[in-house]
């Protein structure tokens, strides 16, 4: 996976969680981190954590999910 791919992902469905993300790119969730964290950096998206647990597809392994939504006050490069 690609940088980009990520940071376009994002952009088209945020706000979305980090367990979203892990099953749409098949890859685990730590394995993003870094990812995510390059693009938190750049203040192209930003982590939230959610207040309270969803009661969706019990899927997080997070007991509070984190939640990615597009920032974009910075450059997307």
């Amino acid at each position: 996976m690609i940088l980009t791919d990520l940071r376009n992902y994002i952009k088209e469905n945020h706000p979305i969680s980090l367990n979203q993300l892990a099953v749409h790119f098949d890859m685990d969730a730590e394995s993003l981190l870094p990812l995510l964290e390059h693009w938190e950096h750049k203040g192209v998206i930003q982590k939230k954590v959610s207040a309270t647990s969803c009661s969706g597809c019990s899927g997080c392994k997070h007991d509070l999910p984190i939640i990615y939504d597009w920032a974009n006050t910075r450059s997307e490069t």
